[in-house]
């Protein structure tokens, strides 16, 4: 039936569910017009009956042939997500583990580095060589004490490493944690050119940014009224944020170019000696025009470009490895 489909569905996704697949949701998918492509974004969505484990993980199939896990790790290896030269020693003592550290890291940081719900039915799949599954799965290896030490969790959502972005905010809006999300929102002041200590964020603020009906949005005209529980800064730059991958930059520097807001064949040559420092003057003036129009614009979303970018103040962007020429600084008071 379509409920048991859906169950393996979801337990290939890290999850379970403790009273199954609703009845009426499982009838809409039996009907001729509903896809595939429509099932996964709502099991991204993670709906309330699915509980998902974050002890899940990216493993080996260890059904798979030694020989083809063994090609799949040096494809992974070749991804740039993971680096294979730091694979503990005690993953070297079957290709098993040496994969189960390998795709469990590279799903890991994949995650870590996209401002998007992990994918595992395509980001943790191989050609049916990777399986993600919870804890729960992977504890009934053979080997459990051996398998433990190379399986790479997915883990809680981090208020110190998530973007500061829409899909960030739900993230840790998803844990209910007051001291996750003010951890988060003093990130959100300081990409918006000001200063907060995360404890001394007023819980009331924190459980409002907790609430059903908080958003991103909602967020972004609380910080961009300066309320008085933080520090702001009369000045300011949009500038890329370096945890980011380089490719992942490069692809929003096209991206703002496009948009028609500046001529990026305006960018200085001393500005292209990298991606960082074209990203800087494309993302600062970018921005700049958008405020010359606007000045009552937000920086918390218009520099915020999927993410990759944020609004700090000079004490900030003055501890960056960019050219400072490079940098496009504005009064924002």
């Amino acid at each position: 039936t379509m409920g048991v489909f859906i169950t393996r569905v979801v337990k290939h996704m890290g999850g379970f569910l403790p009273s199954g697949v609703p009845k009426d949701f499982a009838q809409v998918f039996i009907k001729p017009y509903e896809t595939w492509a429509n099932l996964e974004v709502i099991l991204r969505s993670r709906p309330s009956w699915i509980n998902f484990d974050s002890s899940a993980a990216c493993v080996t199939d260890h059904n798979a042939l030694k020989a083809d896990v063994g090609n799949t790790i040096g494809y992974v290896c070749g991804l740039g997500y993971v680096d294979c030269s730091t694979v503990p020693k005690e993953c070297k003592v079957s290709v098993f583990d040496t994969g189960n550290f390998v795709l469990g890291t590279h799903f890991k940081r994949k995650s870590q580095l996209s401002d998007t719900s992990p994918n595992p039915l395509s980001d943790c799949h191989f050609n049916g060589l990777a399986k993600f599954v919870s804890s729960a799965e992977y504890l009934k290896f053979g080997n459990v004490s051996q398998a433990a030490k190379c399986i790479v969790p997915i883990g809680k959502p981090d208020p110190e490493s998530v973007f500061v972005s829409p899909h960030g905010m739900n993230e840790i809006h998803g844990t209910n944690n007051k001291t996750a999300m003010k951890v988060f929102i003093s990130r959100a002041v300081k990409h918006s050119a000001g200063h907060a200590v995360a404890a001394e964020i007023p819980d009331e603020v924190a459980e409002s940014a907790l609430s059903s009906n908080a958003t991103f949005s909602s967020m972004s005209a609380l910080l961009s009224a300066k309320p008085e529980w933080a520090s702001w800064s009369s000045r300011g730059a949009c500038v890329p944020n370096f945890g980011c991958r380089p490719a992942d930059v490069g692809a929003k520097i096209g991206e703002v170019c496009s948009k028609g807001v500046f001529d990026c064949g305006k960018i200085p040559v001393r500005c292209k000696s990298s991606v960082w420092n074209t990203a800087a003057f494309a993302f600062g003036s970018y921005f700049k025009n958008l405020h010359l129009h606007n000045n009552s614009v937000q920086p918390l979303v218009e520099c915020n470009i999927g993410g990759f970018a944020s609004f700090v103040a000079a004490d900030v962007y003055g501890t960056l490895d960019l050219d400072k020429q490079c940098v496009v600084d504005i009064k924002t008071a």
